[in-house]
């Protein structure tokens, strides 16, 4: 046993960290199996080579240690020691090492499947004595009955004693691990810097702590719960995957607070639905502990293992001992952050001083206040704050305190003023407390800028002297009255009206209403004043001595009761006589507007609020009430609303007024009227308004129209040739300009034709002048067919001369058009005698073609085609000559 406790002296820091692979798991049995080895030099012989000693303790200690491949490297180590000690091989040594490799065998398997600690050392122990009853029966027969009994007691309280040893080790050993564990883990805490760190770091450590294959923390809400963190074979991942609590198997155990134990998920496994997806991934046991704070389980820490048993009740009670901690550690974190949030992001500011008026804290709002950041401040004496007139008056009051306990600020909101960096002195308020921990002093306050109160204080002060001067300055009456045993008592009088009333503060104050009002008007007086009592707010009028006075009762509550009534009388004798006057003025107004041959409206936020009876005529209406109230825009097409909208708002805000316009406005009826109509801003009782004056259009819209019709056939009539009927000379020019104007822009050609007729003069005197003014009817009206579809202007330009403008056209399509027109007057065949071409009406023709330029009015043009029409008639009439072409061209 010295050997033991001896072992696990020396041992106990390597084998707490021993990397149980299944080399570790042999060297614990070669270790052990040397222990038997060392026993068998202190055993008894019996009967020769028969050998009774203590070999088969180190055996089941190595399968406690290491399971079966500790339980049978330490068998092969004692079975060489045991040939080592006999020497030769015979039927005692053969039956010691059957003996010896079955236990082997069999407290490994027990230990590998018997959990429970005290079971399966008395297991190990039944093997043991049943071996040792086979194999010495086997070597000494019935004489082995005789020490058998002895030797299983001493055995059995070998047993005991090493396995209650092993036992109270183990706790000592647990234990020592576990505070050495909660002392790193709150190291660990202590650096995080929120809540979800202390799950990532819980997460972590126990899954090395309880040497889980997988693991993962999930926050619980109301009814699911989220995915924090997981961790899988030492790889660690951020999860975010809801689950429903019903789908948590564990989730009733940790509700209630307990941890919950599933030892091996082949015969119990928790029954939710995430469970069974964790079972087909390979869990087969699992412990779930819960995190609690304020009461509540907030997360759930599971840990999960691929091996059938690896979790036991000695894992609970070691998760027992951690869940107080971490529920400290979670209160902490928040408190920390709950005060961190206070400092930081609070308006007011907030120091923290020691015993000696060092800072040793200062928040966000004491920089803002102060403009000292935290750098800058702490570890710095108060007086960094507090303006020079106050630091004497602060070191004794802090004397004072430490000596005494006595202070005059602590506890309670006090008015000071405080020091910037900047060295400006500000007004503020601080509350102040003081407190004491490991025997040092500390104080505590929470400083406020008050400078925009003290400023408003400032401000009232001042409107308040200014309200009494006001009362005692204004030009009316203010009146106060209470009720007192059924009287109204005055219990203030102030204003100019009262002296000018001839009265003193000194006579009203303390009377009742009969000293200041006449009898004629005393009832109306009272009856106004039992409204008010009652809580009404009430304005009226009375007279008084020929004056008129407007009077306002407003009742003052407390408590849900009228404690006093203020009254504020005022002299409106100029202003009555105003209204009367005016009154008098509108009604002058209203018969001028009636009389008015036009019809008036006026509206008000697009709502007639005034018509004459012209309007209510026009508009198809019978009475005034058909039109106000109505909106304006209901007398206006749809079409012409959103002009009107436009119109109406322009008026508003110029303040302006817009002439006369022609407008089409809706009857009642819903025919169309037009008018025209004008409209202005005015005031119309204290707001202002549109007028809008407007008179039928009809009749005069029909007589302009048939004016304008008669202007354009005159207009008409003037570009037409009064003879011919085609268009004259002052036509033609006005489109040549035109078309000129046109064909520059684009640089485009224009072409001219010059007509006349051969031997007119001839014409006229052998056949008459009628038939000569028939001959230019019959030539004009040809040459305005042939123009008229090609988009030409035939005109005639004086006499027996005609002109075609050829917009467009270039020379060769203005030859051509010259002989068409020679050929069809050739072809009416109209007789002419004396004719020098034919016995037959011809033209001669000149035309002329130019490129239009802006920097040309075109005459040349002209006079171009009339040169051509020149050589025509010398090169023998009845032809086309073209300018610059002087060749004789017969058609």
């Amino acid at each position: 046993m010295a050997f033991l406790f001896i072992f696990r002296l020396l041992f106990h820091d390597r084998l707490s960290a021993w990397p149980w692979t299944l080399r570790g798991k042999l060297g614990a049995g070669v270790l052990h199996g040397g222990l038997g080895a060392l026993l068998m030099l202190f055993g008894v012989k019996l009967n020769g080579n028969v050998l009774i000693d203590q070999r088969m303790i180190a055996l089941m200690m190595a399968a406690h240690v290491g399971g079966m491949p500790s339980a049978l490297a330490a068998g092969a180590v004692m079975i060489a020691g045991r040939l080592v000690l006999q020497g030769s091989g015979d039927i005692v040594f053969l039956a010691s090492a059957a003996g010896i490799a079955a236990v082997a065998v069999g407290t490994g398997w027990i230990a590998e499947h018997v959990v429970s600690y005290w079971k399966g050392w008395a297991a190990k122990l039944l093997l043991v004595s049943v071996v040792k009853v086979i194999t010495l029966t086997f070597l000494l027969g019935t004489e082995a009955w005789q020490i058998l009994p002895m030797y299983i007691g001493t055995v059995t309280a070998s047993v005991l004693f090493v396995a209650a040893f092993l036992r109270h080790m183990n706790a000592l050993e647990q234990e020592r691990r576990m505070n050495a564990f909660i002392s790193e883990l709150i190291g660990k805490f202590n650096t995080s810097s929120s809540t979800s760190d202390i799950y990532e770091i819980t997460l972590r450590e126990l899954s090395r702590l309880f040497a889980s294959d997988a693991g993962g923390v999930i926050l619980i809400g109301e009814h699911h719960g989220k995915g924090a963190y997981l961790i899988k074979n030492g790889t660690f991942a951020v999860s975010g995957i809801t689950y429903p609590l019903s789908g948590i198997g564990a989730m009733e155990h940790i509700k209630e607070g307990r941890v919950a134990l599933y030892t091996d998920w082949r015969h119990q496994r928790p029954a939710g639905e995430i469970d069974d997806v964790l079972y087909r991934q390979g869990v087969l046991s699992s412990l779930h502990i819960p995190l609690i704070y304020r009461g509540r389980t907030v997360a759930i820490i599971n840990l999960g293992s691929g091996h059938g048993g690896h979790f036991t009740d000695k894992d609970v009670r070691a998760a027992e001992k951690l869940i107080p901690v971490l529920s400290l550690m979670l209160a902490l974190k928040d408190a920390e952050g709950m005060f961190h949030s206070i400092t930081q992001s609070g308006q007011d500011g907030i120091v923290l001083a020691d015993g000696e008026s060092n800072i040793v804290l200062w928040s966000k709002g004491a920089e803002n206040l102060f403009g000292y950041t935290a750098e800058e401040a702490v570890g710095r004496p108060l007086y960094l704050i507090i303006p020079e007139r106050y630091r004497e008056a602060h070191r004794q009051g802090m004397e004072r305190h430490l000596r005494t306990g006595e202070s005059r600020v602590i506890g309670r909101a006090v008015e000071l003023e405080g020091l910037r960096k900047d060295g400006t002195v500000i007004p503020i308020e601080m509350t102040l407390n003081s407190w004491q921990t490991g025997g040092l002093a500390y104080y505590s306050s929470i400083i406020r800028d008050i400078t925009r109160r003290k400023r408003n204080e400032q401000q009232i002060l001042h409107l308040k002297q200014e309200l009494a001067d006001a009362i005692h300055n204004q030009e009316g009456l203010l009146l106060k009255f209470k009720k007192v045993e059924a009287r109204f008592i005055y219990t203030m009088a102030d204003g100019t009206l009262l002296y000018r009333l001839g009265l003193e503060r000194e006579s009203i104050v303390g009377r009742s209403p009969e000293v200041l009002v006449p009898a004629t008007q005393l009832s109306l007086i009272l009856q106004k004043y039992e409204q008010a009592w009652r809580g009404e707010r009430l304005q009226f009028e009375f007279k008084m001595g020929g004056r008129t006075f407007l009077a306002s009762l407003n009742p003052v509550i407390s408590g849900g009761e009228v404690v006093e009534v203020v009254a504020i009388v005022s002299d409106i004798s100029q202003r009555a006589a105003v209204e009367e006057e005016l009154q008098e003025s509108e009604e002058r107004y209203r018969r001028l507007i009636e009389m008015l041959p036009d019809g008036i409206l006026v509206y008000a936020e697009d709502r007639i609020v005034l018509v004459n009876h012209k309007a209510v005529e026009l508009l198809g209406g019978r009475q005034r009430e058909q039109l106000i109230g109505r909106c304006v825009l209901d007398l206006v097409p749809a079409y012409a609303h959103e002009a009107a909208r436009e119109q109406i708002a322009h008026i508003y805000e110029e303040r302006t007024a817009v002439p006369p316009r022609e407008r089409t406005y809706l009857r009642l009826d819903g025919r169309e009227l037009e008018v025209e109509a004008s409209s202005a801003w005015i005031a119309y009782k204290g707001r202002g308004a549109v007028m809008t004056v407007f008179r039928d259009n009809t009749e005069r819209k029909r007589v302009r129209e048939q004016l304008l019709e008669a202007n354009e056939r005159l207009k008409k009539l003037s570009a037409l040739d009064g003879l011919t009927g085609i268009a004259n000379r002052r036509a033609f020019d006005e489109a040549f300009e035109r078309e000129w104007k046109s064909a520059a822009e684009q640089s485009l050609p224009v072409s001219v034709l010059l007509l006349d007729i051969d031997s007119f003069k001839a014409y006229n005197d052998t056949y008459g002048h009628q038939s000569g003014d028939a001959c230019l009817r019959q030539v004009a009206k040809t040459l305005e067919s042939l123009a008229e579809p090609q988009g030409y202007l035939a005109a005639r330009y004086g006499g027996e001369e005609f002109v075609c403008l050829l917009p467009g056209a270039g020379p060769q399509e203005a030859r051509r058009f010259g002989g068409v027109v020679c050929g069809a007057v050739r072809e009416l065949g109209i007789p002419h005698m004396k004719s020098q071409a034919l016995p037959v009406v011809t033209v001669s023709v000149g035309a002329a073609s130019a490129i239009a330029n802006p920097l040309s009015t075109g005459r040349e043009l002209i006079e171009q085609g009339d040169r051509a029409l020149y050589e025509a008639k010398l090169t023998g009439r009845n032809r086309v000559v073209a300018a610059g072409d002087r060749r004789e061209r017969q058609p």
